[in-house]
């Protein structure tokens, strides 16, 4: 089964919206949270996804070898 994450980010959007809550200022606490919000759902989405995401370094040199 294929998640997409944009249906899961809107249908908490709508539930939050139905609230009406007054909007304040962001704060540092509120920004980590989102954070911790943000890598949980994606963690989420790879695992159930079984999607595997591996990031190589190469050393490119542009000298030639004599």
């Amino acid at each position: 089964m294929i998640i997409n994450p944009f249906n899961v980010v809107r249908l908490l959007l709508a539930s939050i919206n139905s609230i009406h809550l007054t909007e304040t200022l962001i704060t540092e606490a509120e920004i980590e949270l989102k954070e911790h919000i943000q890598k949980l759902l994606l963690d989420s989405i790879f695992h159930y996804n079984e999607l595997e995401i591996t990031e190589e370094i190469y050393l490119d040199y542009q000298e030639l070898y004599n």
